[in-house]
């Protein structure tokens, strides 16, 4: 799994907004943010429990994939644009 807990929070923020824009409802703010294997579990019934008409048949790891590589790559853009000074 390709996860960066390096940036704590911040992944944590990102991954809630991303969240929202593959499932019907976003992760909640509690019992989900941690790097541990039983909170990731937690985070894959979620997904199964309020999967968008267009993941109805992906996995569950498949879709928190594409949840964190937009995550990540919106933390990317958003630190880069800050140190380019347009923050």
């Amino acid at each position: 799994m390709d996860r960066n807990m390096d940036n704590g929070g911040d992944w944590w923020t990102y991954i809630r907004w991303a969240s929202e824009h593959h499932l019907t409802v976003g992760f909640p703010d509690k019992d989900f943010h941690s790097d541990e294997w039983k909170a990731h579990g937690k985070r894959l019934e979620w997904v199964r429990e309020h999967e968008v008409g267009r993941n109805e048949y992906r996995d569950a790891e498949c879709v928190f994939e594409d949840i964190n590589r937009l995550a990540l790559s919106a933390d990317k853009f958003f630190k880069r644009s800050v140190s380019n000074g347009h923050g």
